[in-house]
């Protein structure tokens, strides 16, 4: 057992691990320092996992470094065009979104922003596929999870990937991110779909 896992760190990832019918895994690491879980949930395989990161913030005498705990989960998805889809927490134009952008899409790619449900941000490279994957049932399911999605959930290369910022060391975390590895699972057979639909029209 690692020796600076704390109980409610454990028995949250515990919850969660019966929840997916995985086990739990350990891994010391100096970025890796919760448990993960990993395996084959809903016939797909998925990967989530805790880590800390470390960065200077403030001015002058007041600058110093904080560290942050970020939680992720992995899904993979057949995303064979390549196509690009987030969707973040926030309006257009703010600070943090341009900076999330500017880290998922590749310098002078050709990409778009609107706002959606008020206070969500879809950023995607196709908007026909975009639309599509909207229309297909993915904005509803939004609306169901509308409350659970605090952090950047986005389709890169062959992976959907969520990431927060928390720790999962309470159950209404451990609860939010059970809705979320659903919600990413369904868009990855969405997503499926409509790529195998659109390579047999091709």
């Amino acid at each position: 057992m690692l020796q600076y896992l704390r109980n409610p760190i454990l028995r949250t990832y515990n919850d969660l691990a019966k929840y997916l019918g995985l086990e739990i895994l350990f891994t010391n690491t100096e970025w890796l320092q919760a448990p993960s879980v990993e395996g084959q949930y809903r016939a797909r395989h998925i990967r989530i996992f805790s880590f800390y990161v470390s960065k200077m913030t403030g001015m002058g005498k007041n600058r110093r470094m904080r560290t942050y705990p970020y939680t992720s989960v992995f899904i993979r998805c057949d995303n064979f065009y390549k196509y690009k889809l987030s969707i973040s927490p926030g309006k257009p134009g703010r600070k943090i979104l341009r900076k999330l952008k500017s880290l998922f899409f590749e310098s002078g790619e050709e990409t778009d922003e609107r706002l959606l449900m008020d206070n969500y941000t879809l950023s995607y490279n196709d908007s026909y596929f975009a639309d599509t994957v909207l229309d297909n049932g993915f904005r509803d399911m939004l609306l169901t999870h509308k409350s659970s999605l605090q952090g950047m959930l986005r389709l890169e290369d062959n992976l959907i990937v969520y990431t927060e910022r928390t720790m999962l060391d309470r159950e209404e975390k451990c609860k939010r991110i059970e809705e979320i590895t659903d919600l990413a699972v369904n868009l990855a057979e969405i997503i499926e779909h409509f790529t195998s639909r659109h390579r047999t029209e091709v």
